[in-house]
């Protein structure tokens, strides 16, 4: 692994222009979402397959079983070998080095403030765009009763369940939509590199509720990885709120809770908290905004317009879309 600029030393030579130059670098670009593209259609291929072993061979099984199929499923196909698969079809474009910082506890929590403020907010407006989109075609009632539209939380295994989602997801996640990614596209600008790992992990959710939620955390995420050149520190961001999310959906999900008991008292203190925080997050990021700058490109966030023009990132796009289009016909056929 080399410097970012031990790296464009080694292109320089090679071209007559600095155009060429800059074309080089771009073509990275391209290849990453290219790559993950076909990253993800080898994933879903790889889960497709391994639901039809199971109904093939367990059918008496999957029965009594179906929610702890679908996170093994969930925990072996993208939490396993969706990093392994990734790290391997990246591995031929070169990483570059992120200089790594020290962060202070202060600027650690008022990052987990916003990362958890930007979350909220992409989940509800997530989640009205699809109820929107979805009471055209499906009555309240039906929109209401639907875990697979209102949840991602899967009424498994409690156990298991926490252990996917509030521990293998945030490090597989941040592995191959942090770490991998932006190792690569770094090298043409940390910004664009930040831009483009928000979309991808949104898309990565093929669903409307979870795509902006998503979307925006991950530029945050994105951020504190590109800053620091910790991938433990958006770990550690991902592993809390999804911790948290998880909490409050079982509360959802538990209609046996007593509205007068201690412990109905004790989760609504704690969905409290979490909106009180989610607000000072959305404050802090409204009062420094102008201070959130990606260190040595200031002037670089017309970079982002890249993206718009890379064919690799609009594979991708196009690949979710297909994968939207099919997760909403099974909800509504």
């Amino acid at each position: 692994m080399e410097s970012i600029e031990n790296i464009q030393s080694e292109i320089i030579p090679s071209f007559e222009s600095q155009n060429e130059i800059r074309r080089e670098k771009f073509n990275i670009v391209n290849k990453v979402g290219l790559l993950y593209a076909i990253g993800i259609a080898i994933m879903f291929q790889f889960e497709q397959i391994f639901f039809m072993i199971v109904k093939r061979f367990f059918s008496d099984f999957i029965k009594s079983n179906r929610n702890n199929i679908i996170l093994l499923g969930t925990l072996i196909v993208n939490q396993i070998l969706g990093p392994i698969l990734m790290f391997s079809l990246t591995k031929c474009i070169k990483r570059t080095k992120i200089k790594k910082c020290k962060y202070g506890l202060k600027k650690y929590l008022a990052n987990l403030c916003i990362n958890s403020g930007l979350l909220i907010l992409g989940s509800l407006v997530g989640y009205i765009m699809q109820f929107c989109f979805l009471h055209i075609f499906i009555n309240s009632s039906e929109i209401k009763s639907n875990s697979t539209i209102n949840h991602s939380f899967i009424k498994g295994n409690i156990f298991l369940n926490f252990f996917i989602i509030c521990f293998t997801a945030p490090i597989a996640e941040e592995l191959m939509f942090r770490k991998f990614l932006i190792d690569r596209v770094a090298i043409y600008s940390k910004t664009l590199a930040i831009f483009t790992s928000g979309i991808l992990f949104g898309i990565f959710h093929i669903n409307i509720h979870q795509f902006f939620g998503a979307m925006f955390s991950g530029w945050s995420l994105a951020y504190s990885y590109a800053e620091t050149g910790n991938i433990l520190i958006p770990i550690s961001y991902h592993i809390i709120e999804n911790s948290f999310t998880t909490i409050i959906q079982m509360g959802n999900l538990n209609n046996n809770i007593n509205t007068n008991s201690i412990k109905a008292k004790i989760f609504v203190l704690f969905v409290l908290f979490r909106l009180i925080e989610a607000l000072i997050g959305i404050i802090f990021l409204i009062i420094y905004r102008k201070k959130i700058k990606v260190t040595g490109e200031e002037n670089k966030f017309k970079d982002i317009w890249k993206f718009c023009k890379s064919y690799g990132m609009w594979i991708f796009i196009f690949e979710g879309f297909i994968l939207f289009s099919i997760f909403y016909m099974n909800i509504l056929f």
